[in-house]
C-alpha cells in the first residue's frame, strides 16, 4: 500500500482514525468519481461517522462502495446493488 501512495499521492487517500477504524478512498484521475475500499470500524465505534471527514480538494460527486446491508452506513443514495456468487465446479 505504502509504494501505491508514494507512486502517485494525489490518486489515494489512506483514512485512519485512531486504532479503531480503517479505508482508503482511491480517486480516478480526470473524473468526479472515487471508490471507497477495505474500510473496518471496531464494532463499539461503527456508526459515529468516523469515514465522514472531507476528502482533500474537492470531495467527488460520485463514490463506489461496494457494502453488505448489514454494514450499510453510507448517507448516499444506493443506484445498484452487487450480488456475490461463489463457483464450486464438479
Amino acid at each position: 500500500m505504502s509504494t501505491r501512495v508514494s507512486a502517485d499521492p494525489e490518486e489515494m487517500t489512506v483514512l485512519v482514525a485512531e486504532v479503531v477504524s480503517a479505508g482508503w478512498l482511491v480517486f480516478r484521475k480526470g473524473t468526479e468519481a472515487a471508490g471507497f475500499w477495505g474500510g473496518s470500524t471496531l464494532p463499539a465505534w461503527r456508526g459515529q461517522g468516523i469515514y465522514r471527514a472531507p476528502a482533500p480538494g474537492s470531495p467527488p460527486r460520485a463514490i463506489q462502495v461496494d457494502d453488505s446491508a448489514a454494514r450499510r452506513s453510507c448517507a448516499g443514495t444506493a443506484v445498484t446493488a452487487a450480488t456475490p456468487y461463489v463457483r464450486s465446479p464438479p
